[in-house]
């Protein structure tokens, strides 16, 4: 399939996920009514130095995605550079990307969570990939699977060997495998359908049901010696659960669908759950799902949704933009996200290798390209912090990391301006909650 077509497509799926990565990245963490309270309704990338003092957790400079779509960005290049994946070739991108060690404890990464943080450690250390720590039911493998759908779509036996193959990469846990194996499969069928064509939702949900329960088998079959199952049953859970989801799905009842969700993912997960947005597999890309199937008739609306949602917002706002590309398409994108979307001509060069398969499009080295971001978005904190310092008390800043989703401790106010340590106090707690929550096998 090489036509305009399908190359609108291509660049609406890995471009829709990167939007909507950088458009949720810097509210991650909050609740859906602080955002509310900060933006009214969240459409626009965010200069977040106006806002650090209103409860935004994360530095991020405006119109930069995260490590979730550096994963996309990292899968689209074995594909394009070796006309193939295995976890090999990939596991030794993730370490070339994860070695420099001057921005943080995971190298070019920008924001990466605790779970990708220790499998990447345990590369470094000298683990082969099928070694590695990855004893998560996380949802990365299904956020970085766009590429796979893309350019394995004419032969779905090799799609399904391959979203295995990338996600066994860093997830061991069946659920948080299977449920890339649900993100391509419905990318896929996304990819061929005219954006004006009605979608045939339970068509769609039960070649994904069967799709699933398929790559479950092989799995079972071939890497069973591989997998940590945080459930007895999880190897099944993903396509067990589509049937129910695809019946549920035609209330068009978001709260009932949503309510759904969380009952299902509770009998799986190891931890108590008690919201969707948290970067737990049966959660946030069913939800993305939800999300994407009753309002997929504009690109905005869905994406927009998914940010306004709090949580994981990144995560969410990254899956529910690549299923809406592959659906509506790079054109349906509306102009201003593409215009702010910082690295849009690489990130559109990569979408278009994809179709093309072949070399030769000017492609910047990965590694060397994500250093220099990750670097300027560094040195644009450090600069906002040293102005902010400079301003409460003429100090020399120390010198922070760039691991956000560690949080860094804020410069403390002085003890006799109440109001400034009372706030200080109620985001030092804050950030301890996120620590904890992070923390787990999410």
């Amino acid at each position: 399939m090489q036509n305009s077509f399908f190359t609108d497509k291509s660049c609406g799926t890995i471009i829709g996920s990167a939007i909507g990565d950088a458009l949720g990245a810097p509210v991650e963490g909050l609740r859906p009514g602080h955002i509310k309270t900060l933006f009214k309704r969240l459409d626009s990338f965010v200069d977040v130095q106006q806002f650090k003092k209103k409860g935004i957790k994360y530095f991020r400079m405006k119109g930069l995605y995260t490590d979730d779509t550096q994963q996309v960005l990292a899968v689209c290049d074995t594909l394009i550079i070796h006309n193939s994946l295995t976890p090999d070739i990939l596991s030794d991108t993730f370490i070339s990307m994860s070695k420099h060690t001057m921005y943080g404890d995971c190298g070019v990464f920008r924001g990466s969570g605790y779970c990708f943080r220790k499998t990447m450690q345990s590369y470094l250390n000298g683990a082969e990939w099928d070694q590695a720590e990855g004893s998560t039911a996380g949802c990365m493998a299904a956020v970085r699977i766009p590429p796979v759908a893309i350019y394995y779509i004419d032969d779905p036996v090799q799609m399904k060997l391959k979203i295995i193959e990338a996600a066994l990469v860093t997830h061991k846990d069946p659920i948080g495998i299977s449920a890339a194996l649900w993100q391509g499969s419905l990318i896929a069928q996304l990819l061929r359908l005219s954006p004006d064509a009605p979608l045939d939702i339970d068509g769609l949900l039960s070649y994904c049901a069967g799709f699933c329960r398929e790559g479950e088998e092989l799995l079972a079959s071939q890497y069973s010696h591989l997998l940590y199952a945080s459930h007895p049953d999880g190897i099944y859970a993903v396509s067990n659960m589509i049937p129910q989801f695809s019946k549920i799905l035609q209330s068009s009842d978001s709260t009932a669908i949503d309510l759904f969700i969380l009952e299902y993912a509770r009998q799986y997960a190891s931890q108590p759950l008690h919201k969707l947005t948290v970067p737990y597999a049966l959660t946030l890309v069913p939800l993305a799902m939800r999300i994407f199937f009753l309002s997929h008739t504009s690109f905005y609306d869905p994406v927009v949704e998914a940010v306004n949602m709090g949580g994981d917002t990144d995560t969410l706002a990254s899956l529910v933009g690549a299923l809406t590309g592959s659906y509506r398409g790079f054109s349906a994108i509306p102009g201003r996200w593409v215009e702010g979307l910082v690295n849009m001509n690489q990130i559109k060069a990569r979408a278009e290798a994809l179709v093309k398969s072949k070399k030769g499009l000017e492609l910047q080295e990965l590694t060397e390209m994500e250093k220099k971001l990750t670097h300027k978005e560094f040195d644009f904190r450090q600069k906002f912090e040293s102005a902010q310092f400079s301003k409460s008390s003429g100090s020399a800043l120390k010198k922070k990391t760039i691991s956000d989703e560690d949080d860094y401790e804020e410069l403390k106010p002085s003890r006799k301006n109440k109001a400034d340590w009372r706030q200080h106090e109620r985001e030092k707690s804050m950030q301890k909650r996120m620590r904890r929550q992070n923390k787990t096998m999410f």
